[in-house]
């Protein structure tokens, strides 16, 4: 099996760390292991419409657009 190609992303280490703490508590809640990574990809998979959706109505109402 062909192993995905990867990237790197950007972020400050504190929000490397609200992501870190916030997957120590679903594994602390559900005694499944979840890594900050496996939080990212989750948001990023299930959440990127939604975010689309917000950004663009945030952006509108800014005057930005």
């Amino acid at each position: 099996m062909k192993k995905p190609v990867r990237t790197t992303a950007s972020i400050t280490t504190e929000k490397k760390k609200n992501l870190s703490d916030t997957a120590i508590r679903i594994s602390a809640s559900t005694g499944v292991q979840v890594t900050w990574t496996d939080l990212l990809n989750y948001v990023i998979e299930n959440y990127t419409e939604l975010a689309e959706k917000k950004m663009i109505k945030e952006l509108k109402k800014k005057g930005d657009v």
